[in-house]
């Protein structure tokens, strides 16, 4: 009851019943401790630095757990001792002193003995954004994996597997390229010869939706592929976005053309569709994740694609990760004596930043 009796005092506002999606910021008064404090569903209390909260997740610094990042839904309330930044969808910021929200209602006040004010949560897009959200330089993220493999005796082969993914933020923007490479070797005999590069442009320009183009290149030496060429624009929508939890999906018109070594051209235009999901589990030591696109040829052709990469992820130290991925790819008409279906186990060594 103090902190409910604390809280009151400074903001000179009854108290709403702290239940369900309810989270409370408030600023701090004189007297009391310089560390921020959040209160958890259940009890529990951490003392930190809140460096990030949007309305899905909140982010805390602590000096004996490091970063750590908490469902708004277990937060009961949260006590700043600085005012906090809310940036909304329009692009307009304001300096708020003491923030609430239930019921899918926004709640602020711009100082304790304001009138609050009440908006929509879907108006809101982030509290205490990051400078590149406000338009203020960018994020640049990514992850390199890389596997090889050299045996010698009774068996002569030589594997080298690497893949990326990279991520540019700015504003309302956003870059994803992905990007893999395997050359195999066997006896000195070419035996694994393929490329894929695929990369995403979108604007977010209303809320969780956005627009944006891609365009992906793929050559395989092994499937008489060439390159193939898709190319288009979409449209897509971000379910979540937050370190725990994200998950997007995209559907859109693409031309697909493909070039081969020795069998006529082929040219396509259909619906296609891509998406992307990450989610921490097992107490965020683990990370699931699940990546697809996939066309169907629209011009009077039973062409379909389809790939998939599912797999795990385990942050080791300073930066390292280690993943168990499994890969299908998919194509209802390839060359002719190529196989319609590749799959692949991985076990990866990668660096993220």
């Amino acid at each position: 009851m103090e902190l409910y009796e604390t809280l009151h005092r400074i903001c000179r506002l009854p108290l709403v019943a702290l239940q369900g999606g309810l989270a409370l910021l408030v600023l701090a008064g004189p007297g009391m401790a310089a560390a921020d404090e959040v209160r958890i569903a259940g009890g529990s209390l951490l003392k930190g630095e809140v460096v990030r909260s949007t309305t899905e997740a909140l982010r805390i610094e602590t000096t004996f757990a490091g970063t750590v990042e908490i469902k708004l839904s277990e937060v009961e309330a949260v006590m700043l001792d600085e005012p906090v930044t809310v940036l909304f969808e329009d692009d307009s910021t304001l300096e708020v002193r003491v923030v609430s929200v239930v019921d899918d209602q926004f709640v602020y006040q711009e100082h304790p003995n304001a009138e609050p004010v009440t908006v929509a949560v879907s108006r809101v897009e982030v509290i205490e954004p990051d400078p590149w959200e406000l338009g203020q330089g960018h994020q640049f993220t990514g992850r390199v994996n890389l596997s090889w493999e050299n045996e010698s005796g009774n068996s002569e082969k030589t594997e080298l597997d690497l893949d990326f993914n990279l991520d540019y933020r700015w504003r309302d923007n956003h870059l994803l390229s992905y990007g893999e490479l395997e050359y195999d070797t066997t006896r000195g005999i070419r035996s694994s010869d393929n490329w894929t590069w695929f990369s995403n442009l979108d604007h977010t320009f209303e809320g969780k939706w956005y627009y944006a183009g891609a365009v992906m290149f793929k050559k395989d030496r092994f499937a008489d592929l060439k390159l193939r060429t898709m190319v288009g624009p979409g449209l897509g929508y971000r379910f979540y976005q937050s370190k725990p939890l994200n998950l997007r999906a995209e559907l859109g018109i693409y031309y697909l053309n493909d070039d081969f070594y020795d069998q006529a051209d082929e040219e396509f235009w259909g619906p296609a569709w891509f998406i992307d999901y990450d989610q921490m589990i097992w107490k965020r030591r683990l990370q699931l994740y699940h990546r697809q696109m996939g066309f169907a040829a629209a011009n009077d052709s039973d062409k379909y694609i389809w790939r998939a990469w599912t797999g795990i992820r385990m942050p080791l130290l300073a930066g390292f990760v280690a993943s168990v991925e499994y890969e299908i790819d998919y194509d209802s008409e390839p060359a002719i004596e190529a196989e319609t279906t590749d799959t692949t186990l991985n076990l990866k060594l990668g660096y993220e930043w």
